[in-house]
């Protein structure tokens, strides 16, 4: 009897912990860096991936280019803006600044509620540097994949790029960042990648994803003047 009741309580353990709410992104801050997203993608089954608000962030991946810095000296700060419209990462290297490329992918997908994902916007900080060579590529799928935006950052293009699109509930995110090897200075401050939440009117949405974009921008310029 005894034994069947201690079966009966490991057994609801076990269930209550796979059917446990995944944890806050901002809650593994902490350990500053993107190896604790990474480390998500193996949680229990019912939590994996962390929150923002209610938007689910899951299969990170990070991948150096040769000689590039790894997971482990990338940290990250997680946003919420716009009365929880927008969220998002800022991701930056804790001993420095990016010199070489790197991909970043990630799952974005409601967990809870009616909400709806129709926006994106991903940004390049890198300071008053003239010229600098550094882009980045952007891909956004749906669950299907297929691609709903392509965002295209550079000086020459604009360091911030936003897209608006049909309503849905997961979006994949693929992002290629080049940093060419020339004589000029390039390099990398930090990249930040943001979702929008539904709205009724497309036009505010507009404003949003440029808007969140240009705060961000504005802050690494300031500190790339102090240098």
């Amino acid at each position: 009897m005894r034994r069947l009741l201690f079966l009966v309580v490991i057994s609801l353990a076990a269930s209550a912990a796979a059917s446990a709410a995944p944890v806050a992104c901002a809650d593994l801050v902490v350990l500053n860096t993107i190896s604790a997203l990474i480390a998500t993608n193996t949680a229990a089954a019912g939590s994996q991936g962390c929150l923002v608000g209610d938007k689910l962030f899951s299969n990170w991946a990070y991948t150096p280019e040769a000689g590039g810095t790894s997971a482990a000296n990338v940290g990250f700060n997680v946003f919420e803006t716009n009365a929880g419209l927008v969220h998002g990462f800022t991701f930056f290297r804790t001993d420095g600044s990016w010199t070489v490329g790197f991909t970043l992918d990630y799952t974005v997908s409601i967990y809870s509620g009616t909400n709806i994902i129709r926006g994106a916007t991903d940004q390049l900080n890198f300071g008053l540097v003239d010229p600098n060579t550094t882009s980045a590529v952007s891909t956004k799928t749906n669950s299907g994949g297929t691609t709903i935006a392509t965002l295209y950052l550079s000086e020459a293009l604009g360091l911030t790029q936003g897209s608006a699109f049909a309503p849905i509930n997961s979006m994949n995110s693929h992002t290629v960042v080049t940093i060419l090897p020339t004589a000029a200075p390039n390099y990398l401050n930090s990249f930040e990648t943001q979702v929008v939440q539904g709205s009724a009117v497309p036009e505010p949405l507009t404003f949003v994803l440029i808007g969140t974009g240009l705060v961000g921008l504005g802050v690494f310029r300031r500190k790339a003047r102090k240098r």
